[in-house]
């Protein structure tokens, strides 16, 4: 199971005012299959792939393969960022640590 299929299970569980996004380098086209292969309708999928301006910002473009990181974030509705993780895994062989995420999601109070 992919991080967002995994995180996707996961939004039922959160708070009505919870809004996950998924932001790749793929091309908007590749986005729209993925998600309706895997039937994945509560995420809101973005490219970065025109100029990678998130990967960049966000601190997360791995620069030689032109990709970005794995990563997690959790930004509050005033835009201030509440948790981080992030695997600079380049092969991507890691997973991130659900476990980590869902303490965090639950000590936030994201959960319903």
């Amino acid at each position: 199971m992919s991080q967002i299929q995994w995180l996707a299970g996961q939004v039922g569980d959160f708070s009505e005012n919870a809004v996950l996004l998924n932001v790749s380098v793929d091309l908007p086209y590749a986005l729209k299959r993925y998600s309706e292969e895997k039937e994945i309708e509560n995420v809101v999928f973005l490219s970065d792939h025109i100029d990678a301006s998130f990967g960049e910002n966000w601190g997360v473009l791995l620069e030689e393969i032109r990709l970005l990181a794995r990563a997690l974030f959790i930004v509050d509705e005033e835009g201030v960022i509440r948790y981080v993780q992030v695997s600079h895994d380049d092969l991507f062989s890691k997973s991130l640590d659900y476990d980590d995420i869902s303490k965090s999601l639950d000590e936030l109070g994201l959960f319903k």
